[in-house]
This record gives structure tokens, sequence and C-alpha cells, in this order.
């Protein structure tokens, strides 16, 4: 089980700096941080993940709770989620070590064709139409290596987290 006092005293700077950088009200900023932590108590006693990867968990919090902040607001203003989304730098410090590894090492388990559709859905942006052109491949098949690396990957994060 998690120490939330732990989290609590190793995360609060990280956590009230991520949302100051998305929200520029004080008061906002403050009620949030509580409700971050308020989540991070109620969902403790679910989580299920190494103990070194708790920043994730802390992380995935923090994003949603300023997300969901911005979407609870009745104002006519557009809010770009994009902005909210995009690296600040401070979510670097999120990410934990051992989650990037075990991506790393998830990706290096898939075939070279799974790899290559991965890479070029999700690091180059493109569709999975254009992919298949790419690869000189059908779409059907292009879909199927797709689900298949996609399937594969979740299966071996489960696994070591």
């Amino acid at each position: 089980m998690l120490d939330c006092e732990k989290i609590y005293a190793k995360y609060s700077d990280k956590v009230r700096a991520y949302i100051r950088s998305h929200v520029s009200d004080s008061e906002a900023v403050a009620d949030l941080h509580s409700k971050v932590f308020q989540k991070i108590v109620e969902y403790a006693p679910s989580y299920r993940g190494k103990s070194d990867a708790v920043s994730s968990f802390v992380y995935t919090i923090t994003r949603s709770t300023v997300i969901d902040f911005y979407r609870g607001r009745k104002q006519s203003d557009d809010v770009d989620f994009d902005t909210i989304e995009a690296a600040s730098g401070v979510e670097d410090e999120f990410f934990s070590q051992y989650a990037l590894e075990g991506l790393a090492r998830a990706l290096e388990k898939l075939s070279a064709e799974e790899r290559h559709i991965i890479e070029l859905l999700y690091w180059q942006n493109k569709s999975l139409k254009t992919a298949a052109e790419i690869m000189r491949i059908s779409y059907g098949v292009a879909k199927l290596r797709h689900r298949s690396a996609l399937k594969s990957l979740k299966s071996f994060m489960k696994s070591i987290c």
C-alpha cells in the first residue's frame, strides 16, 4: 500500500508547479493541489503498480485534475487542451525511469513490422492508411499489426507494473 504522507512530501512542490504552469488563478491552484492529494488518498488502496512507478500515478492524477478543472468551467472561452497536455518540463520529472525502461523493453519484444507500424503511427504521426502505403501492405494487414502491437505492449506493461 502507498504511503500518502511520503507521496505528499516528495511530490507536493512538483504537483503545485505543474498546476501553476497551467492555471493562473492562485486560489484555483490551491484548490486543485488539494484535490490531487485527495484523489491520491482515495485511490491509494487500489494502486497495484510498482513502488518506483508512483510518479506516473501522481502525474496522471494531476494532469486529469487540471483537465477536469477546465472542462468544468462555464466560460465561453475555448480551452486549448493541447496546451495543457504539452510538455512543460515539469512533466519529465514525473516519469519514472522504470516506466520508460519498461516501455523500451516492451518495444524490443515486438516484431520488426509491429515496431515499424508503432513508429509510423505514434512517432511520425502518420495515419494508418499512410502507414500501410509506406509499408506496402494492405490497410487490413496494417490494422491487424497495429492491434497486435498494442495488445503486446499492453500485456508487457501490465506485467511489469
